[in-house]
């Protein structure tokens, strides 16, 4: 879980930061960059992507056999970063133009928090037999019975605390990125300021 918070809520933002609007303005010389930058542009699209890959990717039969199997575990990771970065884009986006409005952007993050809510909630009180890879875990370096014993972290107790990281930590990011929302609309220019103002009667 803590792979999957840095992959969907912590590296794509710090990645759209980062990114420079010259590059974006390079890659939409093409066609396929601007049909690009135009699809990601869409909210409703770019949160329907982001959230439907991180439900899907935690339904317990396709979870299991990605743990089974190294190549579908590595598509997950992949597809999840993508999905996340198209999920962030109308936010930060280093093209204004492309970014949602403030009202808009406050029902997109909050609508987004409280989806990955439900699920950390049912990940939270489900029964462990939920992924039943983490049941009997592979263990190749040996640490499963200081996990278990040591720490008593028994299999419950680790999917909850899964659960609980989806629940808490990411809706304090959404929270965060409102708060990061409302600084970029206090911060840009007040409209009537650039007004010609009337000149004060002598």
């Amino acid at each position: 879980m803590v792979q999957h918070l840095f992959l969907a809520q912590i590296i794509p933002p710090l990645l759209l930061l980062g990114l420079p609007l010259g590059a974006v303005t390079r890659v939409r010389r093409y066609r396929l960059g601007r049909a690009l930058d135009t699809l990601l542009s869409q909210p409703l699209l770019a949160w329907t992507l982001g959230l439907s890959m991180l439900w899907l990717w935690h339904a317990p039969r396709l979870y299991g056999l990605a743990q089974q199997h190294t190549a579908l575990r590595n598509l997950q990771h992949t597809t999840v970063l993508l999905a996340a970065l198209a999920f962030w884009w109308p936010i930060f986006s280093p093209r204004p133009a492309a970014r949602v409005g403030t009202l808009g952007g406050i029902i997109y993050l909050a609508s987004a928090c409280f989806a990955s809510s439900v699920l950390g909630i049912i990940i939270t009180f489900a029964p462990a037999s939920l992924y039943p890879a983490y049941l009997s875990p592979r263990d190749p370096y040996g640490v499963l019975p200081v996990i278990r014993y040591v720490c008593n972290l028994s299999p419950q107790t680790d999917q909850r605390l899964g659960g609980l990281l989806m629940w808490l930590p990411c809706c304090l990011l959404y929270l965060t990125a409102i708060m990061g929302v409302f600084t970029r609309w206090f911060a840009a220019p007040d409209d009537d300021a650039r007004l010609p103002q009337p000149e004060v009667l002598q």
